[in-house]
């Protein structure tokens, strides 16, 4: 799908002191001890050092938000304008497609369970001169919470492989 001008010019740039706050944001709250377990590691330096570390933070800070920008929200749009569109994101992660819906004027409603991952998320969305309202909120609780929102997304960390 082909990145309309009227999508990219609502891109939003971070500045390097907006980048670092997000890099140090994922290193404190993201890469987590559970995260480094499941690579056996328990360094994060060591880790973030490895080429598969290097390559697994590039990805958080950077291709994630870049993939959901050209591929994603060309397709939300046709789909539905995503300008003045109020949305629900469930498992928001780290923010990446939070400030993406988010600089096209949608209203976004970010939800995670997990609140070190919203931590980051906040911090990106900061960065990058965008807002969106953020819950930690189960799954038992959305339908009471949100239910008359217009556009629920989800999407699988399995979105997002190498």
């Amino acid at each position: 799908m082909n990145i309309t001008p009227e999508i990219s010019r609502n891109f939003r740039q971070a500045d390097r002191t907006g980048i670092e706050v997000v890099s140090q944001l994922l290193k404190h709250h993201y890469f987590s001890r559970s995260y480094l377990e499941e690579r056996h590691t328990h360094n994060l330096e060591a880790f973030l050092s490895s080429p598969a570390g290097k390559t697994d933070f590039y990805n958080h800070l950077h291709r994630r938000f870049d993939t959901f920008r050209k591929t994603i929200i060309p397709w939300l749009n046709d789909a539905k304008p995503l300008s003045g569109s109020t949305i629900l994101e469930i498992g928001c992660g780290t923010g990446s497609s939070t400030v993406a819906l988010a600089e096209q004027g949608s209203t976004v409603y970010a939800i995670d369970i997990e609140e070190d991952s919203l931590e980051v998320a906040k911090g990106r969305c900061h960065a990058y001169g965008v807002s969106a309202k953020f819950s930690s909120v189960s799954a038992v609780e959305i339908g009471r919470l949100f239910a008359k929102q217009h556009l629920i997304l989800s999407f699988s960390s399995r979105l997002w492989s190498t």
